[in-house]
């Protein structure tokens, strides 16, 4: 059974090679992004693209995963890893 791991940050210029990265390493990937029809013109098939957003913690809990790659950077940084942080106990142990 592959591991799912969540990324987090994965559209931008940093954070892109992650999760083929992931994925050519055997784990199933999943991106949690704003806009779903940019990251599949982005990343394809291979990776299920989750709508959400690190300020909303309800699309957060929606994200079930074994682990989570962070990504962020500039104001959404410090609230959106408190959001991750705080709702991760709740989909990692699904």
């Amino acid at each position: 059974m592959k591991k799912i791991i969540l990324v987090i940050g994965a559209t931008g210029l940093l954070g892109e090679s992650v999760p083929r990265h992931l994925l050519q390493n055997g784990f199933q990937v999943k991106i949690l992004v704003r806009d779903p029809g940019k990251a599949k013109k982005q990343f394809g098939d291979p990776f299920e693209i989750v709508k959400g957003d690190v300020m909303d913690i309800d699309s957060l809990e929606n994200a079930g995963c074994f682990g989570i790659h962070i990504n962020t950077s500039g104001e959404i940084e410090q609230v959106g890893t408190e959001n991750i942080v705080k709702t991760a106990v709740n989909f990692i142990l699904e």
